[in-house]
């Protein structure tokens, strides 16, 4: 199978180098690498000109530029450059295990069914390595609540309902494009695909032993990202979350993911505050109902037509 890794990346060269220093040292070398930079990161660009002309071994590496910030319209903009049957997803402040491709590809092999397969990303943190064990990863419940758990441990194979952006793997033409609904720093872009995958009929999987270390230490720099106190990180991810549910789940769990979204948050409020938690602040409280009110007037835009996802 052709195998292609799309790597979006803005202005954290050094980790990119890692990055891309894992794949290239894979047991199995992906058979394209496709990087996308913003324009103006030029120590980024400097990097990526010098894999382009000196790229080792077989691996295609191939060069888009955006210029608005942003994983998807980098996403987009990388897109139209795979070529390969599986397309991998890994942010570039992750390095990839040695046999990353290796595995992927033999789990598309296994399961003729399967349209997307993901991993742990084991986080790499100055204070340690989270590692509690889990008995779920990736589970929509039945009101709409997320259990991500991908950084934790759970070994071995499970169907799951949603994967993690950074490490991910994707039947390339199961991926039509990204949703322009889903907006700022891309919250919940991952959970769309996976929905997409099993609206058309196949499985999602996790593998616990498809590992990724994680620098989530690195600098952000997107707007709503960089500081988790940021009430536009809030509001995006309020947003995201009420239009991809309301897009994908069925109309009677829609109805109690509404009831869910706008109560549980309401309740929570005094509590975070109590706690110090960021989102138990006035500002960020305004935030979230701005952006869960700001999700349900997309999804109602999509559903009677006036825009396109």
């Amino acid at each position: 199978m052709r195998v292609s890794v799309l790597v979006t990346t803005y202005g954290r060269r050094p980790f990119l180098e890692r990055c891309i220093r894992g794949l290239m040292e894979q047991s199995r070398t992906p058979d394209e690498i496709v990087i996308v930079t913003r324009e103006g990161d030029t120590e980024t660009e400097a990097f990526v000109t010098s894999v382009l002309e000196d790229r080792p071994g077989t691996v295609e590496v191939r060069h888009a530029r955006v210029s608005e910030p942003g994983v998807l319209p980098a996403n987009r903009a990388g897109l139209p450059l795979v070529t390969g049957e599986i397309l991998c997803f890994i942010d570039d402040d992750a390095v990839p295990h040695r046999d990353w491709i290796e595995r992927i590809e033999r789990r598309f092999q296994e399961f003729p069914d399967l349209g997307a397969v993901g991993g742990r990303d084991v986080q790499q943190t100055r204070r340690g390595t989270p590692d509690d064990p889990v008995t779920q990863v990736g589970r929509v419940h039945w009101y709409g609540r997320i259990t991500g758990n991908h950084h934790l441990k759970l070994p071995g194979l499970h169907d799951v309902e949603l994967l993690k952006g950074c490490n991910m793997a994707f039947r390339r033409s199961l991926i039509r494009g990204f949703d322009e609904g889903i907006i700022g720093n891309g919250f919940f872009y991952e959970a769309d695909l996976c929905f997409a995958v099993r609206h058309a009929g196949y499985r999602v999987k996790y593998d616990g032993d498809l590992l990724v270390d994680h620098y989530i230490e690195a600098p952000r720099m997107l707007p709503g990202n960089a500081d988790p106190r940021d009430p536009r990180g809030f509001f995006f991810m309020h947003h995201n979350s009420v239009y991809v549910m309301l897009k994908n789940l069925p109309p009677a769990r829609r109805v109690v993911f509404i009831c869910y979204t706008f109560l549980w948050d309401a309740i929570m409020t005094l509590p975070r505050l109590l706690v110090g938690q960021p989102a138990g602040r006035p500002m960020a409280v305004a935030a979230i109902f701005r952006g869960k009110f700001s999700g349900l007037a997309a999804y109602s835009a999509r559903a009677s037509g006036r825009v396109g996802g």
